[in-house]
């Protein structure tokens, strides 16, 4: 069998890899990528992007798979996380974003600062302006786990009975009432 001059270094990138699968197009796509990139900046980015998802707690759904990610030459892309100093905030001050803020919960006027509203999964504004509330919203709708009431979907997700003409619900409760 013929091995590839860049299989060590793939193997060696794989090996740092966010997701293990499809190593096979991965490995093209890494041959590929070696075109016009070397194997330590490869690597180097690998590392720093599996340390992103991580940091960021995204879930494996949302995680580009290796290939799509070297296809995309995704080792070139900027940090996503927003820069924040401490005086201008996607050139507003501190203030301006409390004053927003605080009308915007007001119900004063609707969000209109970058981003989406804080605790919805896609603020991007100084973390110390939000309520304990929401930054717990925001964890969790980062995290992909927001608004799941289980024992609710559970009830409305039951089989339906739909002998003797009409709808009732199939279970030990819909049994006495249908009596």
């Amino acid at each position: 069998m013929f091995e590839h001059p860049l299989n060590a270094d793939f193997e060696r990138w794989w090996s740092e890899c966010w997701r293990k699968i499809g190593k096979g197009y991965a490995r093209k796509s890494y041959i590929i990528a070696r075109r016009i990139a070397d194997a330590s900046q490869l690597l180097e980015a690998a590392i720093k992007f599996r340390h992103l998802l991580k940091e960021r707690d995204t879930p494996t759904k949302f995680q580009p798979h290796p290939s799509t990610w070297l296809n995309g030459e995704r080792w070139l892309d900027d940090d996503e996380r927003i820069q924040i100093t401490e005086t201008r905030i996607y050139g507003q001050d501190k203030a301006t974003w409390r004053g927003q803020m605080r009308m915007w919960r007001d119900g004063l006027m609707p969000w209109h600062s970058p981003g989406n509203p804080p605790g919805s999964g896609g603020y991007v504004g100084p973390v110390d302006l939000m309520t304990a509330d929401e930054l717990e919203s925001e964890r969790k709708q980062r995290s992909g786990m927001c608004g799941v009431n289980r024992s609710h979907a559970a009830k409305e997700n039951r089989p339906r009975n739909l002998s003797k003409g009409g709808l009732s619900s199939v279970g030990p409760e819909a049994g006495a009432a249908d009596q």
